[in-house]
């Protein structure tokens, strides 16, 4: 059936609270989610990365951690006092984590999303090193395919996060796929674009924290699948099915598979990731919508993909 299937601004937080009351207040007689990007951009100002040693050490401007905490908070206690159901994007901090959590702990009708890059990598990524300690700069110091929104954040806020979503606190995982073109990153790190073509590398990235012992397979499958159907709502329960009669959206990989990052590779116009060159163990071998097959992987051979 015709119609949305949640509301958003976007890239955008909902800065007026007012609006978001009200939004909220419409989507428990909807039935569908409002979903916020949740920076208070008074707090982030001209940030640029993480708040921490690495920004400091960098000499780049910080974004904080209240930055999006306050405004999760304000959108939490929204939600409680309409009913609405509220989803919150991309999650980053720990402390993000800890009012979801409170929040489920009360039944709250609130679910949130966490993406690959603030699952495995760290703001220390910004020297260019792969995370090498924060007093060694490597030769691609202020390296522009880390910059993101919200920005990748210090260890402890990785671990909070894997938790989060090895314990269900967090409902699922969303890429925010945000390729560019290669002119909007080779500048200056303050100039440059926000955003990583994260959508090749995902699958990969999750199955760090499998091979780890950090999250189970089925947890990442889960997350990746029903997760974000049961976030729309009941009636979209059968974008996770299998069960005869429902759509055939699938995805085959191999998870034991190694393969090297190499952005030139990509089928997304957007080359921008900074795990350029990283070996990672997992791989998408062919996918599936509607029942035809749309994507085949370079080790997987019967037949030709059929165009959509």
């Amino acid at each position: 059936s015709a119609g949305a299937v949640a509301f958003s601004d976007d890239g955008d937080p909902v800065y007026d609270s007012n609006i978001m009351k009200l939004a909220l207040a419409y989507s428990a007689d909807l039935g569908r989610p409002i979903s916020n990007h949740c920076q208070e951009k008074s707090l982030s100002c001209n940030g640029v990365m993480a708040e921490g040693p690495v920004a400091t050490h960098l000499g780049l401007d910080g974004i904080p951690a209240a930055a999006e905490e306050t405004m999760i908070a304000r959108d939490i206690s929204l939600a409680e006092a309409t009913g609405g159901r509220l989803h919150v994007a991309h999650l980053s901090t720990a402390g993000s984590v800890a009012l979801l959590r409170e929040a489920k702990e009360r039944g709250l009708p609130v679910t949130s999303e966490v993406c690959p890059h603030h699952l495995t990598i760290t703001d220390s990524w910004v020297f260019g090193n792969k995370g090498a300690p924060v007093d060694v700069a490597g030769g691609m110091a202020y390296d522009t395919t880390t910059k993101v929104y919200p920005p990748l954040r210090a260890q402890t806020d990785v671990d909070a996060l894997v938790r989060g979503l090895a314990d269900g606190v967090i409902d699922c995982v969303a890429t925010d796929h945000a390729p560019h073109d290669v002119i909007s990153k080779q500048v200056t790190y303050q100039d440059a674009s926000f955003g990583i073509s994260v959508l090749e590398t995902a699958l990969g990235s999750l199955l760090q924290l499998v091979h780890g012992r950090k999250l189970s397979m089925g947890a990442m499958v889960e997350r990746l699948t029903s997760g974000p159907a049961r976030v729309l709502g009941e009636s979209y329960a059968d974008l996770a099915s299998m069960v005869p009669g429902t759509s055939a959206d699938i995805v085959l990989f191999d998870p034991n598979a190694e393969w090297t990052v190499d952005p030139a590779e990509f089928e997304s116009k957007g080359k921008n990731t900074p795990l350029a060159g990283t070996t990672l163990k997992g791989r998408v071998a062919a996918t599936f919508a509607s029942g035809q097959m749309v994507y085949q992987g370079p080790e997987l051979r019967f037949g030709e993909p059929r165009p959509r």
